[in-house]
């Protein structure tokens, strides 16, 4: 990579990656105390690969104009070996599957540097990984994918003291992973849905006062077929085991609101003593845990607050700008974000999908 600052910098690198998961599973349903003896064994190993390069190159065509463009080119490749399995092994079936994809990705935006403000423009494709699933004989989670666009702007003003950051966006995805139930194992399956919305954050050295809010609106886009973890059966005009998502519907885990707000002050003790109160408060809107919506799925909205103080030694009580009191330079400016992940208790709006899998428990997205 380029070092200094310069009108013209660059990054580039390789990364490769080999895990092997090995998983024993033994189940004693006849005693309700004490394990005994398994009535339901199952044994899979899973060998993932994954190989890719990237680039990156920012480039001032003119001050203070700066240009970003980006790519990565990824291969992976996933074996799947079911060694046991709980059940019969059905007549014809394998027991090893695999998946394979490659992709290109990247982005390219333009920042443009005017004092303490910092606009900026990208739009940028993503690509997750597909893979295979735990039953066999069910078909293997196709690799996602995702074309995003993304207008932000972080200003600073009063003496630095006050920091804002804005955000609008707009996803496009084809083949969204989502995870389910079919017969007690887990699967994952294929569907479109796209994503716009809006987030903003005000941060100040008042007291520490800060302020965050966002505004998602994920809908899929067009008719899906996917299993129901919640009800057994078929709709009409789907294939054994299938349901039908409508075009339109809400995706899972995506609250159309997200709120936080705080504030903290630091009241000087004796000495070079102090202590600092602080209050914090957030909200979730509703949303939903599956593509269908129950009483089983529906999570409600739901509202925090916090109250506490700590207190601490300090060598200088002066109050100081929170922010450099020069504009940054940095070519990826510190954004916030809120983040899909799979869980009820955090908000989720869906971005581009990752581009590798560092570990095998990654589920967030990253751009190119």
């Amino acid at each position: 990579m380029s070092i200094g600052k310069r009108n013209f910098n660059w990054v580039v690198g390789l990364f490769y990656l080999d895990d092997t998961v090995d998983t024993l599973s033994e189940r004693d349903d006849r005693d309700n105390t004490d394990f005994v003896t398994s009535n339901s064994t199952f044994q899979t190993s899973a060998h993932n690969t994954l190989k890719s390069a990237f680039a990156q190159v920012n480039y001032f065509i003119i001050r203070p104009i700066e240009v970003v463009a980006s790519a990565r080119y990824s291969e992976d490749a996933r074996v799947y070996n079911r060694i046991i399995l709980a059940g019969p092994v059905p007549t014809g079936a394998s027991l090893i599957g695999t998946q394979q994809s490659d992709k290109w990705t990247g982005k390219i935006g333009i920042n443009y540097h005017v004092g303490r403000n910092l606009p900026y423009l990208t739009t940028s494709q993503g690509h997750k990984a597909g893979g295979v699933n735990s039953t066999v004989g069910t078909p293997n989670c196709e690799p996602e994918t995702d074309r995003a666009y993304e207008l932000d702007l972080k200003t600073q003003f009063l003496d630095n003291r006050m920091q804002v950051t804005g955000d609008i966006f707009y996803s496009n995805y084809r083949d969204i992973q989502l995870s389910s139930l079919l017969a007690g194992l887990p699967v994952t399956q294929n569907a479109a849905g796209k994503s716009y919305g809006g987030e903003l954050k005000v941060t100040g050295q008042f007291g520490d006062w800060g302020f965050d809010a966002g505004h998602l609106h994920a809908r899929f886009d067009g008719n899906a077929r996917i299993t129901d973890t919640n009800a057994n059966g078929a709709d009409p005009g789907c294939a054994t085991n299938l349901r039908l998502v409508p075009d339109g519907r809400v995706l899972p885990f995506s609250p159309t609101r997200t709120i936080n707000a705080g504030t903290q002050y630091e009241i000087p003790l004796r000495g070079e003593m102090s202590t600092t109160p602080r209050v914090q408060w957030s909200h979730l809107s509703q949303q939903v845990a599956t593509p269908f919506p129950s009483a089983n799925t529906i999570v409600p909205a739901a509202t925090c607050s916090m109250r506490a103080s700590r207190c601490r030694s300090t060598l200088n009580t002066s109050s100081k700008a929170m922010f450099p009191t020069s504009p940054t330079k940095s070519t990826s400016p510190p954004r916030f974000r809120i983040r899909r992940v799979p869980t009820a208790a955090a908000s989720m709006v869906p971005r581009a999908p990752t581009t590798f899998v560092p570990s095998r428990h990654s589920r967030n997205a990253r751009n190119a």
